[in-house]
């Protein structure tokens, strides 16, 4: 099915005998019995209008509820304490069958990946409604790999352009940048990104990497 044309989506490359579909039990975390889902990293990377980006990794964390490239990573372990060891990259979950986004964590429920009224690629916190805001489709994922050809592609029906915004116009060739997004109802304005100068941003694609999960559980990733 074709939902948007090739200038419309953005893909993420993998290397397709890396990819790791594995399939879930039933699980209070998971909304389909017998789920496939694929575990994967993103980096942000050049694109055709920006062939030298700024940053030197283009790993995206999450942290405090937003996503960045060359921010650090905010996680907690058990009973609320900082995690000593921190993630180099968010790792996200796709989940294939009900086509959602969320972040590989050990929660119940997991924490859903969404696009706020302004642009900004964001999460949920454990336990936290989704807000009624988004502009994107939580269920608007899906990864796959095109007849004869060798990298998957991840795709989102609402995504137009990526955008990676510093977070002051001072650290425009320093960062950290924050991650945003135009769609299909939301075109980020100057107002809505941090320097409040959509002119410091820079476009980007993003490239996947298939992780292997190092243990399977049924009680939360």
């Amino acid at each position: 099915m074709v939902w948007f044309s090739a200038t419309a989506f953005i893909a993420l490359l993998g290397v397709a005998s890396s990819a790791v579909i594995v399939e879930r039990e039933k699980s209070l975390n998971s909304p389909c019995a017998n789920e496939f889902v694929s575990i994967v990293s993103f980096d942000g990377v050049k694109s055709k209008n920006c062939a030298n980006p700024p940053w030197k990794s283009g790993a995206i964390n999450a942290n405090n509820n937003r996503f960045y490239i060359g921010n650090s990573s905010v996680a907690l372990c058990a009973n609320d304490q900082r995690c000593s060891t921190k993630p180099s990259k968010a790792q996200f979950v796709i989940h294939h069958e009900t086509s959602m986004l969320r972040l590989h964590v050990g929660v119940l429920g997991g924490q859903q990946v969404y696009i706020d009224k302004k642009g900004a690629l964001r999460y949920n916190q454990v336990k936290e409604p989704l807000p009624v805001t988004w502009t994107a489709s939580v269920s608007g994922w899906e990864a796959k790999k095109p007849s004869g050809e060798r990298y998957y592609g991840i795709y989102s029906r609402e995504v137009t352009k990526w955008w990676a915004c510093p977070v002051s116009s001072a650290k425009k060739s320093t960062g950290p940048w924050q991650i945003f997004a135009d769609t299909k109802k939301v075109i980020i304005k100057d107002k809505d990104v941090p320097s409040k100068k959509k002119k410091d941003c820079t476009t980007f694609s993003l490239q996947t990497e298939f992780v292997t999960p190092l243990f399977y559980n049924n009680v939360g990733w």
